[in-house]
């Protein structure tokens, strides 16, 4: 993983469920391409003890590095190569 963001309206653990953003820079070179996506990690503490589960948030997104949500939850993020580009995920 490349990138790390808390998604600004989750509450932050202990106590609490948190949604963490994490981008996958992957690998063009292999039979199928990995990676290039970025994942939602959703953590949730019961019991004293974190269980985390994974989903995929965006699909064929090249080679993403950093990621940062705006205050309105709104996902921005860059792709290595991209001549400083940025890319914006819009929230509902």
């Amino acid at each position: 993983m490349n990138g790390l963001a808390l998604r600004p309206d989750t509450s932050s653990l202990p106590g609490g469920d948190t949604t963490v953003y994490a981008t996958v820079y992957g690998s063009w070179n292999t039979i199928l391409p990995q990676g290039h996506e970025i994942v939602q990690i959703d953590l949730d503490e019961s019991n004293g003890e974190v269980i985390g589960s994974t989903s995929i948030f965006a699909t064929d997104v090249g080679t993403p590095l950093p990621i940062t949500f705006h205050p309105n939850g709104d996902l921005y993020f860059a792709v290595f190569g991209s001549n400083g580009k940025l890319y914006k995920i819009t929230s509902d």
